[in-house]
């Protein structure tokens, strides 16, 4: 943040980001005979209060705090779909953590901890698991100054936690509980033919091929634990890592 403002930037919006500030940010920055007066019924939607009585539904989540998630996510739709995300890149994020993890105490490996661990402190943030987000932000902190006794005792703890969070949200809004009977069994030729053009498919930064390629790959059922990968490479896809899709790919082969 300090290296944008001395660059010449004149202002930030810290994350998780809420709405209100973002477009008051929006405001702030363009042009006034660009901003227009909103239509009748969007001012009604803006004065109206926010119904989160649909928090009373959501099951109890052990750290998932509902209210807080809602101050960033008020829809419920937005809501689910980012929850659900969130839980499919459990496992990628805590794979690429442990990675750099290894590398350390390499001097760039803790600015490559740190930026990943930040983005991790965000996404816990967001859905509202806040002592996650707590327990990141100190590895943030230890990462940013080179603290390496810090982050050694609290790194096995966070990991441990943040991939407990597979388990705990099983079940919530659908999350693992995918019906694979009546998928095809995968012809395995054909998964390693997608399999190459998937990794093309990044290489060459085609978002939507790879999505289709992915979606034709979830569409089988597998064995031998294939279909575990299967799943960490979507949620590789969906983090746009080209690096960890042609490790997994590497592995299925």
């Amino acid at each position: 943040k300090e290296e944008y403002l001395r660059l010449g930037f004149d202002g930030f919006i810290s994350k998780p980001v809420v709405a209100d500030k973002l477009e008051e940010a929006i405001r702030q920055t363009l042009p006034p005979e660009l901003v227009l007066p909103a239509e009748e019924d969007e001012r009604d939607r803006q004065d109206a209060a926010p119904d989160n009585a649909f928090i009373e539904e959501l099951p109890q989540v052990d750290g998932l705090d509902w209210y807080f998630a809602c101050l960033h996510l008020p829809d419920r739709d937005i809501l689910e779909q980012t929850v659900q995300e969130f839980a499919l890149l459990l496992p990628v994020q805590a794979k690429k953590l442990a990675g750099m993890y290894e590398g350390l105490p390499e001097e760039a490996a803790f600015e490559s901890y740190r930026i990943q661990v930040h983005g991790m402190k965000s996404s816990a943030a967001t859905v509202g698991i806040v002592p996650l987000a707590g327990m990141a932000k100190l590895l943030e902190y230890a990462a940013r100054d080179g603290n390496e006794d810090v982050i050694r005792r609290l790194h096995p703890v966070f990991l441990a936690e943040w991939e407990s969070y597979t388990d705990k949200l099983r079940g919530v809004f659908g999350i693992g509980e995918e019906e694979e009977t009546d998928k095809p069994k995968a012809d395995m030729d054909k998964v390693h033919a997608l399999l190459e053009m998937l990794v093309a498919a990044m290489e060459d930064f085609d978002v939507d091929q790879a999505d289709a390629l992915v979606g034709e790959l979830m569409g089988y059922r597998y064995e031998d634990g294939v279909g575990d990968k299967i799943r960490e490479l979507k949620t590789a896809v969906a983090d746009l890592d080209e690096e960890l899709v042609g490790e997994i790919v590497r592995e299925i082969a």
